[in-house]
């Protein structure tokens, strides 16, 4: 497994969740096309938290309304990065969880939402 390269370039040690689950037959997968689909390493959810709550912080914490909550929240659940294994539900693409949506300065990575 020395030779074994992460489908993104990362080093495979930084993404030891992913490749256990390569292992394991129990990688998440894009339903659309059967390709394995990395979740983000401890750090890239590190980085990404820390963002989204700056960003939030230096917009003042601004709260999307309730429709646009649960518009977004459709769009979560039907998405095929949308993970609910695990200790909570979340996104496999930057790991948020259902609380981002909340925030009125935060945005999907994929820019569904």
């Amino acid at each position: 497994m020395s030779d074994a390269v992460h489908p993104d370039g990362r080093d495979p040690v930084a993404s030891f969740k992913y490749w256990k689950a390569v292992v394991s037959g129990k990688a998440p997968c894009s339903e659309a096309t059967d390709v394995l689909i990395p979740e983000p390493t401890l750090a890239e959810l590190a980085v990404n938290f820390t963002s989204s709550v700056s960003r939030w912080a230096a917009g003042g914490f601004p709260v999307v309304a309730e429709d646009e909550y649960q518009h977004r929240q459709m769009i979560c659940s039907a998405c095929e990065f949308w993970r609910t294994d695990g200790l909570f539900a979340h996104c496999g693409k930057c790991g948020c969880s259902r609380l981002k949506a909340w925030m009125g300065t935060s945005k999907c990575p994929i820019n569904k939402w």
